[in-house]
């Protein structure tokens, strides 16, 4: 089972809206061709004082380095553990009822191009970032995996 081109769109489409806040252009359209197979792609430029634009590509997706087959917003909840703390309560894993995930991914795809612009100003040859929804939800239920973990 594969996501839907628009479902898959997520991550970057919430990258793209926190970067245009933010006043920055893109070099082609967040429905890029990638998203058949990822979570998304995006390409971001910006002029440099008027001598040359600083371009970053932004690649996002599912798995990343986690060796499992995560291909939507689902089977990353699943495997990353954001079932198990939702479900706590009850006693089952229970899905959130929103794509907490890839909207993470998302911003965390922004943080990850914002960085290295800001990289490449200061002279650094930085043109690509690449993250995961699966890293995204590992990193947003890591304070609960340690709190579990810790003793008292």
């Amino acid at each position: 089972m594969t996501a839907s081109p628009r479902l898959a769109a997520l991550p970057a489409d919430i990258a793209v809206r926190h970067l245009r806040a933010l006043g920055c252009g893109f070099t082609n359209s967040p429905a890029h061709e990638t998203y058949a197979t990822g979570a998304g792609h995006l390409s971001l430029s910006l002029p440099d004082s008027g001598r040359r634009p600083l371009s970053v590509d932004c690649a996002i997706e599912w798995a990343g380095p986690v060796d499992a087959p995560l291909e939507d917003e689902a089977t990353v909840q699943a495997a990353c553990g954001i079932m198990h703390v939702h479900g706590r309560k009850s006693g089952i894993p229970e899905p959130l009822g929103v794509d907490y995930a890839s909207v993470t991914a998302g911003v965390l795809a922004a943080q990850g191009v914002l960085a290295a612009l800001v990289g490449r100003l200061r002279g650094m040859d930085l043109g690509r970032v690449t993250t995961s929804v699966a890293q995204a939800a590992l990193l947003s239920v890591a304070q609960y995996l340690a709190a579990a973990t810790a003793d008292d």
